[in-house]
């Protein structure tokens, strides 16, 4: 489990998956029932997106793999409980696919992957109304740990970015001590 997302998208085998929840939905104490819980996988490497599903269908129902421009009509049409998806980079307005998204299926929680680390980026994710937000180049487990307590009812923040989150969040003269 240690291995890296890109080691096993070099080898054909990584996936990756989101949940996207409305903020006014925000409601991360409602845990899902085990073994109930489905997942959309929609990410824009279509390696990641399968290697994502094939870890994932061992402990939850996955309904598609959906490629990022379908993936509005695949939730109407699925209606899962979790999406996990990335935010393709370049992109002109990141947010605009989850926002519509948690627009027409707030039920639905959503997990986020992105290659950057930008504290900005992150923030912004929760501020829209994600429940997780992590790094693409993390652990596997860190995924697999993320959808878990996502459907657990929790919010997760990957461990290589809640730093620079706290620190945004202090200001930068609190943040360095002064």
């Amino acid at each position: 489990m240690a291995r890296r997302w890109v080691e096993l998208m070099k080898r054909g085998s990584g996936l990756t998956i989101l949940e996207i929840p409305h903020q006014t939905q925000l409601n991360p104490g409602r845990q899902l029932k085990a073994g109930s819980t489905r997942v959309i996988v929609s990410l824009s490497n279509p390696i990641m997106a399968d290697g994502l599903k094939f870890l994932l269908a061992r402990e939850f129902t996955v309904l598609d793999v959906a490629q990022p421009d379908g993936l509005i009509d695949a939730a109407e049409r699925l209606r899962p409980n979790l999406i996990v998806t990335d935010i393709p980079v370049p992109f002109p307005d990141e947010f605009d696919v989850i926002v519509e998204l948690l627009r027409r299926r707030p039920e639905s929680r959503v997990v986020v992957t992105a290659w950057s680390a930008d504290r900005s980026l992150a923030a912004r994710a929760f501020r829209v109304g994600v429940f997780g937000y992590l790094k693409l180049d993390g652990p596997t487990e860190d995924l697999l740990t993320a959808v878990r307590d996502v459907a657990a009812g929790r919010l997760y923040l990957a461990k290589s970015v809640a730093p620079d989150i706290v620190t945004l969040l202090m200001g930068p003269a609190r943040a360095s001590g002064s």
